[in-house]
């Protein structure tokens, strides 16, 4: 069985960049319009998975009415102005893992945080935990684009307890940064979610369930450009830059798990 690796965006209505880079990377391993033999190399090694767009009811809501609008558009309380539940914040498989009091909110009419009544409220978080326990499907990888801040964060970030193989994620981590700097200079940080300050504790990420719920080994949030000058509004012209340096990463981290994995028994045998 190929190794697969799962890329999602879009989970926040206003991160436009998200979808726009997720979709970008999905016509560069489909069409290699450059020839690039290390994208013919990965398409062979293994199978890829895309979600671009988690949360389309909110997006379009982004486009046609609130521009700053995070939640997906689910009616949410009686009151009928209140709408929406944060998907990134509705993953989890125990009381510590899905806890809206940890980054979140249990107010249902919470314009950024409400993390619903329970782990798995929503349709939406729901059909991404579908595909990553997807029988038949050996997921070694998970990537979850957001914006903005330019970070690559592991798990955990419910605590500030450490995975025992937390190096390994960083190390894998630090090849695609560095990656990423070599194309276009642009500097990602890398650390674990629940010690950066732009975070702090969150409970109910998906990278968090990826790894603990799913048992993915190499799970990640990757807060894409900028750094807080535009912020959610880029320019389209910073689609395909953005775009260019995150291919560089994903071919580089992908590349880099690739044989150390082979020997590790966390995985099925492939």
């Amino acid at each position: 069985m190929k190794p697969a690796i799962l890329i999602d965006g879009g989970i926040h209505a206003r991160e436009w960049i998200s979808p726009a880079v997720v979709l970008y990377i999905i016509n560069q391993l489909k069409n290699n319009p450059q020839q690039d033999p290390a994208i013919e190399k990965l398409v062979d090694l293994y199978d890829w998975y895309f979600i671009p767009v988690i949360n389309p009811d909110g997006y379009v809501y982004t486009y046609t009415t609130d521009p700053c609008w995070r939640k997906n558009r689910r009616q949410t309380s009686s009151n009928p102005v209140c709408y929406g539940v944060d998907l990134n914040r509705n993953f989890g498989y125990d009381d510590k893992t899905w806890d809206p009091s940890v980054g979140g909110s249990s107010d249902p009419c919470n314009y950024v945080g409400y993390a619903g009544t329970g782990p798995f409220t929503e349709e939406e978080s729901k059909a991404v935990m579908k595909v990553m326990n997807r029988k038949g499907v050996n997921f070694v990888a998970y990537m979850s684009f957001q914006s903005y801040s330019q970070i690559w964060a592991y798990p955990w970030g419910y605590t500030q307890d450490t995975l025992k193989d937390a190096q390994d994620l960083r190390n894998a981590a630090n090849v695609g940064a560095a990656a990423i700097f070599s194309k276009s200079k642009k500097i990602y940080r890398v650390n674990q979610s629940a010690l950066f300050p732009e975070f702090g504790l969150i409970a109910g990420a998906s990278d968090d369930y990826a790894r603990g719920g799913a048992n993915i080994k190499y799970s990640y949030t990757i807060e894409l450009r900028d750094t807080g000058e535009k912020k959610f509004f880029l320019p389209a012209s910073e689609i395909t830059p953005n775009g260019e340096e995150i291919l560089e990463g994903v071919k580089a981290f992908a590349n880099y798990i690739y044989k150390p994995r082979r020997k590790n028994y966390y995985y099925n045998k492939w």
